[in-house]
C-alpha cells in the first residue's frame, strides 16, 4: 500500500468516530455540570460529552489543513493567496448567505407573530 492510499484510509477511519462524536457532543449539552452529588451514569455522560468527545473537533481541524496543503509542493505566498481565496469563496460566502437567510426567517416570524397577537 503507497502513502497516498494508507493517508486515505486513516482519514476514512478517523472521520466516522469524530462525526458519532461530534453528534455525541451536540445530543448531550443539557447535561448538568460536574458535581458530587452526580450518580455514577451522569458522571459518565458528563465525562464522555465534555471531555472526551471534545478532540472530535480538533481531529476535524487537523484533517481540513491536512488536506489544504496536500497537494501543495512549493511554498509560494500567490499560491496561498490563491487557495484561501478558493476556499473564501467555496465556505464563508455560503456560511454569510445561509446566516442572513435565517436571521431574516427569524426576523419575518417575529414579527408576523407580533402582529397576530396585538
Amino acid at each position: 500500500m503507497d502513502d497516498s492510499a494508507l493517508q486515505s484510509k486513516t482519514v476514512d477511519w478517523l472521520r466516522f468516530p469524530c462525526a458519532v462524536l461530534v453528534v455525541m457532543i451536540h445530543a448531550f449539552t443539557f447535561l448538568p455540570q460536574f458535581s458530587e452529588e452526580m450518580g455514577v451514569g451522569q458522571l459518565i455522560g458528563v465525562l464522555f460529552s465534555k471531555v472526551i468527545c471534545r478532540v472530535a473537533v480538533p481531529i476535524f481541524f487537523l484533517i481540513s489543513s491536512f488536506f489544504f496543503y496536500k497537494k501543495l509542493e512549493i511554498w509560494d505566498w500567490s499560491i496561498y493567496k490563491d487557495k484561501l481565496k478558493r476556499r473564501f469563496v467555496s465556505l464563508v460566502i455560503p456560511y454569510l448567505l445561509w446566516n442572513v437567510v435565517m436571521i431574516l426567517y427569524i426576523l419575518i416570524t417575529y414579527l408576523i407573530s407580533c402582529i397576530l397577537n396585538h
